[in-house]
């Protein structure tokens, strides 16, 4: 049986017998103790719900509107159709709460506007409200988000939902509007791309590998240059950038840096192509390779770097000088491949060395100009109906030019008169220190069946009672 005992406000309580266990029926028999409530059931969904409630309340949550309001959807925000503000809560707040490094709660309480707060006054957005609408969201997933330095480096990637300036660059690259968002259309974009060039998985995610494919897949070919349609510029990579970096004389690692950028522009300047964008267009690049072409052929130095008992030979020896027959060294295309026939007998009329065996003056030059596709007027160089010792300008044409002796190019023409032609080689220093000029030619004796002329090596004074004259040739004769 039970006791009855009266309380302080006259209400009868009963206390349990102390004899009885501590749970039973009515008819006093012993039920189970009921076990504590599953983390899947609903009596535990109820204790959650109930205890998030407690502690809302406590942080001043706006709990009616938890209750009864639908909060924005992340789609809601990113349009600019809602904002999150104290007492929001589900993905869209979660989603807020990681991009400012909390713990995500899915409830925007007073420490989550505090948070917003702070990063609105620190990147200058005002009024700094602590309310989420889209300029703050952008502003957040922005500085969030990876930056093309951080793929390049492969330290990350971007995914669905960053934003940014490498979204843009990506979207760039896939021939899409840039709206900087990583949305689901940019990653099926990516996706594609992927898969059509082998990069698998084909996840949509774009990392380090698959930012270096989409930058060569998108930068320019060295076809798009030469028909104008495209320019290289910064970011852009490949083969065509290779080319451009070894004109310019650079190590080729295919990507149009600052570095590059710089180099272009100097080159620009240099050869008074303005603006000086830095760019590389079909008249930029045209412009390199003929400069290119131009060091290739007649070298960047009239200087022979050479011993002085040969330098002594070349200028002070006698006709059959075996010193006449050391090749010189040479950074001119045309003169290394002029001293291949060094020493092949003088044959008039011969112009063929190689089948012939022999070769005259004309013979020779016209051959290494060919060998070099430097296009030579038909029969100029063996014209003898023209002197050019008191009128340079009779053998000008299209394809050769006059240049004044000081600006001769090793690799250029030389005629001596009307009777004579040869190669400019370069100077040498004699012993007193003047620069001498040489030639490489098809010296022919006395012309006779048996004579002993030979290509060798002379000084361009050595041709007695003309005045040497110099041509160069044009970008037509180089074909540039």
């Amino acid at each position: 049986m039970s006791n009855t005992v009266g309380n302080d406000s006259g209400v009868r309580s009963v206390e349990p017998d102390r004899d009885l266990p501590e749970s039973t029926d009515l008819a006093g028999e012993p039920t189970p103790t009921p076990a504590r409530p599953g983390a899947n059931s609903p009596a535990w969904d109820l204790q959650e719900t109930a205890k998030r409630m407690k502690q809302e309340l406590s942080k001043g949550v706006n709990l009616a509107k938890h209750l009864t309001e639908q909060s924005p959807s992340l789609a809601d925000v990113q349009e600019g159709k809602a904002k999150l503000d104290l007492g929001d809560h589900g993905p869209a707040v979660e989603h807020l709460q990681k991009l400012l490094g909390m713990t995500p709660s899915g409830v925007f309480d007073p420490s989550t506007k505090a948070a917003v707060q702070s990063f609105q006054k620190s990147s200058g957005l005002k009024p700094a409200t602590g309310e989420v609408g889209q300029t703050t969201l952008n502003a957040l997933e922005a500085t969030r988000s990876p930056s093309l330095a951080d793929i390049y480096g492969g330290n990350a990637k971007l995914n669905p939902g960053d934003r940014g300036q490498a979204v843009d660059h990506v979207q760039k690259m896939l021939n899409m509007k840039p709206t900087g968002v990583f949305d689901s259309a940019t990653q099926a974009a990516v996706q594609k791309f992927q898969e059509a060039h082998g990069l698998h998985p084909a996840t949509g995610q774009v990392g380090q590998t698959t930012l270096n494919a989409l930058d060569v897949a998108h930068s320019p070919s060295l076809a798009d240059l030469h028909q104008g349609n495209r320019k290289l510029e910064l970011g852009d990579k490949g083969q065509a950038v290779d080319h451009v970096q070894k004109l310019l004389d650079m190590k080729p690692t295919g990507e149009f840096g600052p570095t590059t950028k710089a180099a272009v522009q100097k080159f620009q300047e240099a050869h008074g192509l303005h603006p000086a964008t830095g760019e590389v267009g079909k008249q930029t690049l045209d412009a390199m390779e003929a400069a290119h072409r131009e060091k290739d052929l007649f070298g960047a130095s009239r200087d022979l770097k050479l011993s002085q008992s040969h330098a002594d030979a070349l200028v002070e020896g006698g006709t059959h000088d075996p010193g006449r027959l050391e090749k010189v060294p040479t950074n001119s295309a045309i003169v290394r491949d002029a001293q291949k026939y060094m020493g092949t007998q003088y044959g008039w009329g011969c112009k063929n060395p190689e089948q012939d065996g022999k070769v005259d003056c004309s013979g020779l030059v016209d051959k290494v100009y060919a060998d070099n596709h430097i296009k030579l007027p038909a029969g100029w160089a063996n014209d003898t109906t023209k002197d050019p010792s008191q009128d340079p300008s009779i053998c000008d044409n299209e394809y050769m030019k006059h240049v004044d002796p000081g600006q001769a190019k090793p690799g250029d023409v030389v005629i001596f008169g009307n009777r004579h032609i040869g190669i400019y080689v370069g100077d040498v220093t004699d012993k007193d220190g003047k620069k001498v000029p040489m030639y490489i030619g098809a010296n022919h004796g006395d012309r006779s069946a048996n004579s002993t002329g030979r290509v060798d090596l002379m000084p361009v004074s050595s041709y007695p009672g003309v005045i040497p004259q110099f041509y160069h040739p044009t970008p037509k004769a180089m074909g540039v």
